[in-house]
């Protein structure tokens, strides 16, 4: 009762008809006729409505009991959102490691070829310092093998076997010496807004990587603003758990750094953000994107020991925040300037 939100007695006086929506009438019709016909105990799932109209999972489990001389039907109801989740997640995962396994195989191989392709164009460039035709078709070439191999880079991020160079870092000292690079390639009708919380916590990661992350989040919210908008990145010291900010789905409890970048975009559907971090999904026409960027995204907080929590609504934008744990050694030094990074 207090799980749906009602009193004892208003609770009493509802048939099992008001707390299922409208939608599930054929399913509940359908599980009660099966209930008739079934002598022994069974179970399905379905959804009920709260008292403030929110749908739940559940799980009704209906087996025969005597109530006093008469034979009654003892229900049982369990809210399995929760467990449905992590079904969800445990299956992303196994396929992000599946995918990732394949990715990072051929990666490693693709990028040997790479280095003496783009060694070889180096070498040519050298010797026909006077064949501009020449030079200009070795560009080409030069050109796409960079973009190849940028391309192998972000498919070692999705195995998390890329190489990493971990750093005790300041956030806040790398997304603002980031905002210049951000701001030229959002364009003049994207208004960048950043919220640094002050003294955040130092973390341990690549900074390469991070500036990979940043790059990733804005192009992806660039290209969700095609008429412009707003691209906000914030950073803070959070307490995962706590009072100020409550436990969300699929994150550990604890103190965490948060970074969040919010844009004002046309926002995913459930359908699509479902997918969104998953290698080579992408909603784009075909040749405007890899369906890596993503992807990268996740892997490479992963491999820095983080977590990713998403939320978009269609017409409502979309907000990441990635939460890394803060590290226990001190911060020794300033964080390099940062490279622009594919």
């Amino acid at each position: 009762m207090r799980h749906y939100g009602y009193a004892r007695d208003e609770f009493l006086s509802m048939t099992m008809r008001d707390i299922h929506p409208p939608q599930e009438a054929q399913a509940l019709d359908a599980a009660l006729e099966r209930s008739r016909d079934h002598e022994g105990t069974l179970t399905y799932l379905g959804r009920h409505w709260k008292k403030d109209r929110s749908v739940i999972e559940v799980e009704v489990t209906a087996g025969p009991v005597k109530f006093g001389d008469r034979p009654a039907r003892m229900v049982t109801i369990h809210d399995v959102a929760e467990r449905m989740r992590l079904e969800q997640e445990l299956r992303r995962a196994q396929k992000l490691e599946g995918i990732g396994r394949l990715a990072g195989g051929v990666a490693h191989d693709f990028n040997n070829l790479l280095t003496a392709i783009l060694g070889y164009t180096q070498l040519l460039e050298a010797r026909l310092a006077g064949e501009p035709q020449l030079l200009a078709d070795l560009a080409e070439i030069r050109q796409a093998g960079t973009r190849a191999r940028d391309l192998t880079s972000q498919l070692l991020a999705v195995a998390r076997r890329q190489v990493s160079a971990p750093k005790v870092l300041d956030l806040n000292a790398l997304a603002t010496m980031m905002e210049r690079l951000l701001r030229e390639l959002l364009g003049e009708h994207i208004e960048l807004v950043t919220r640094f919380a002050d003294r955040v916590w130092p973390i341990k990661a690549d900074p390469a990587q991070l500036e990979q992350i940043l790059m990733n989040l804005a192009v992806n919210a660039r290209d969700a603003m095609p008429r412009g908008g707003t691209l906000t990145i914030a950073t803070q010291n959070v307490t995962v758990g706590g009072p100020q900010h409550p436990p969300e789905p699929g994150l550990l409890p604890g103190p965490q750094v948060m970074l969040e970048v919010t844009d004002t975009g046309v926002g995913m559907p459930q359908e699509t953000l479902a997918h969104v971090f998953e290698a080579f999904f992408t909603t784009k026409p075909a040749g405007a994107g890899t369906g890596l960027g993503l992807a990268t995204v996740y892997g490479i907080v992963k491999q820095s020991g983080g977590q990713v929590w998403v939320h978009s609504e269609p017409g409502h934008g979309t907000t990441f925040r990635l939460y890394f744990p803060p590290s226990q050694e001190p911060l020794r030094a300033r964080s390099p300037a940062p490279q622009l990074h594919a």
